[in-house]
């Protein structure tokens, strides 16, 4: 909720339901094939977005065909480019139907872990990003409330701008929401080169969507 005085707003403001599907384990690690199964229940569903704030190396072909049956059925997949600052392709996001997002940081410039290269669509703010954390001890340090770094925290904002869009213009499509956020990116450094296209912008993406 929003304007509910706690904590703070994410991007896709008051736009519907936000839903946890585990796919990986408490120490952060699985199988490609829990992530599949996970893609293929949020599609089943429902889900108008699902954001992916993970990734491994590889891939697999259950997870390709996840990814292509929940576009297919309309739904806009994001994932995180990964925190190597490589250009060796990450998975799921480096999968053609999946938005994958790199992270800049307050400079605009790219955060120095990000992943870049070919593969990587959009870039979005992923350095100090205040946070919920859980509430007990964990793998990644924060506790209760903290600011985090990685593509896992950029990935959520390029997720949350493709609800917002969605629950503005509810029938537009994936392919729309998509051309929307990529189209209306700020140039950055890294533009065409580091990702294949800027920053992500709220407001531009909104009024491109309403002339699709």
């Amino acid at each position: 909720m929003t304007n509910n005085l706690v904590f703070g707003a994410g991007t896709s403001f008051n736009s519907g339901d936000l839903w946890n599907i585990k796919v990986l384990g408490d120490d952060g690690f699985g199988l490609f094939s829990w992530i599949a199964s996970g893609i293929v229940d949020a599609a089943d569903a429902g889900a108008a977005v699902i954001n992916m704030s993970l990734g491994g190396p590889g891939g697999s072909q259950a997870l390709e065909d996840a990814v292509n049956f929940a576009w297919n059925t309309g739904v806009v997949i994001v994932a995180s480019a990964g925190n190597d600052n490589t250009n060796t392709p990450s998975f799921p996001a480096a999968y053609v139907n999946v938005i994958s997002v790199a992270a800049t940081d307050e400079n605009d410039l790219k955060a120095f872990f990000s992943n870049f290269g070919d593969g990587v669509d959009v870039a979005a703010p992923g350095v100090g990003i205040f946070s919920t954390c859980p509430t007990h001890t964990n793998v990644i340090g924060c506790i209760n409330f903290g600011s985090l770094n990685g593509t896992s925290q950029a990935a959520p904002f390029v997720s949350g701008l493709a609800s917002l869009i969605k629950a503005t213009f509810p029938l537009l499509s994936n392919q729309a929401i998509r051309l929307a956020i990529e189209s209306s990116t700020d140039d950055v450094p890294g533009s065409g080169t580091l990702y294949q296209f800027g920053r992500i912008n709220a407001n531009a993406a909104i009024i491109t969507a309403g002339t699709l």
